[in-house]
C-alpha cells in the first residue's frame, strides 16, 4: 500500500517449550535475519521476537479491599505483571487478555527471547 518495507517487525511465536527458548532464540531468529536480505542487501529492520505461553500452572489474583483478611479477584483486563514471579534470565511479563465471569482468569505469559526493536518496554507490553 505504501510502498516501502516495515522498520520494525514483532513475531509472535507460539508453541514452544520451555527447553526450547534457546533453540528460538539462536536458531530462529538467525534464520529471519537472514530471509530479509532477499528484500535487498541495506533491509535490516529492527526485530523482536517474542514467545507466547497460553498454558501456564500461574495463576494472579488482585486484592479488593484492606484489612485481615482482603477478597481476592481476578484482575481485570489489561493487567500485566512483570516483577516478581518473572524469571531472572529473559525479559517476560504476565498479560490478563481477557475477563472470566466464573472461575478464575489464565493469564498469558509472553517471552522476549531476542529484541532489537528498541522499543521500551512499556510499549512491548502494549503490543501485545
Amino acid at each position: 500500500v505504501n510502498h516501502t518495507l516495515p522498520d520494525r517487525i514483532v513475531v509472535f511465536r507460539d508453541g514452544v517449550g520451555d527447553g526450547q527458548l534457546r533453540t528460538v532464540a539462536g536458531y530462529e531468529v538467525k534464520q529471519l535475519s537472514e530471509c530479509f536480505v532477499q528484500f535487498g542487501e541495506a533491509y535490516e529492520p529492527k526485530m523482536a521476537v517474542v514467545i507466547v505461553s497460553k498454558r501456564i500452572n500461574a495463576r494472579i489474583f488482585a486484592s479488593q479491599g484492606n484489612g485481615p483478611m482482603p477478597k481476592l479477584d481476578n484482575p481485570g483486563p489489561g493487567t500485566v505483571l512483570d516483577h516478581t514471579i518473572t524469571r531472572k534470565d529473559w525479559y517476560d511479563f504476565y498479560l490478563i487478555s481477557q475477563h472470566v465471569r466464573q472461575g478464575t482468569v489464565t493469564p498469558t505469559h509472553y517471552i522476549v527471547v531476542y529484541d532489537k526493536s528498541e522499543l521500551k518496554p512499556d510499549y512491548m507490553q502494549r503490543l501485545s
